[in-house]
């Protein structure tokens, strides 16, 4: 790819739905690290970067609750000296809108993976009470990416710089066919417009 390489950093278990197909979204509040004006999607295209930070396998619903992927911000730290990045999926941006009203959020809860009780943390965070949500088109490198971990991957921040040896488009297949993602996108719509935002055709 010609252009610098964006990393979005996510939970391995939600890197790993999204690649599944299992959902078309991405769900976030500001974190530490996010700068004075908090979270927002800066990119309309990142490869997925999946990270153990602050995983925990009892937020994410039974069907992908791993106690194996349990593992937390420390067991994370102790292996960045010698740690692999293993990068198996691209995302493109197709809107991304702020949702002010719980009712909306509740009528997506069949469309993620995370439990309810974590979606409404992170809605009430700070007081605010709104959820940026992104929809997203996923594709799966034909092979994985892999390359070391670098200390600037680390903490609690969504967004990184790759290496420039990122793969290009024609190396990566739709997770979703033209006609599943048409029936997702169609689903969604609604909702997405009724805040002011617009899934592309």
């Amino acid at each position: 790819m010609n252009e610098t390489a964006i990393g979005f950093k996510e939970w391995l278990v939600v890197c790993n739905a999204l690649m599944a197909g299992r959902q078309s979204m991405i769900l976030r509040k500001g974190g530490i690290a996010e700068g004075r004006a908090g979270f927002s999607f800066q990119h309309d295209a990142f490869f997925l970067f999946p990270t153990l930070f602050h995983q925990q396998a009892d937020l994410v619903t039974e069907d992908w609750s791993r106690p194996d992927l349990d593992l937390g911000a420390e067991r994370e730290k102790e292996a960045d000296a010698s740690r692999i990045v293993r990068i198996e999926c691209f995302g493109k941006l197709e809107t991304n809108v702020v949702l002010r009203d719980w009712a909306q959020v509740e009528a997506l809860q069949s469309e993620h993976i995370w439990k309810p009780e974590v979606i409404r943390e992170r809605f009430d965070y700070e007081g605010e009470q709104c959820l940026s949500m992104a929809f997203v088109r996923v594709y799966r490198l034909n092979e994985p990416w892999e390359f070391p971990f670098h200390r600037s991957y680390g903490g609690c921040r969504s967004w990184v710089t790759l290496p420039d040896s990122a793969p290009s488009m024609d190396q990566m297949t739709a997770v979703l066919s033209d006609e599943q993602y048409a029936v997702r996108r169609t689903k969604l719509a609604p909702l997405i417009e009724g805040e002011g935002g617009k899934i592309g055709s």
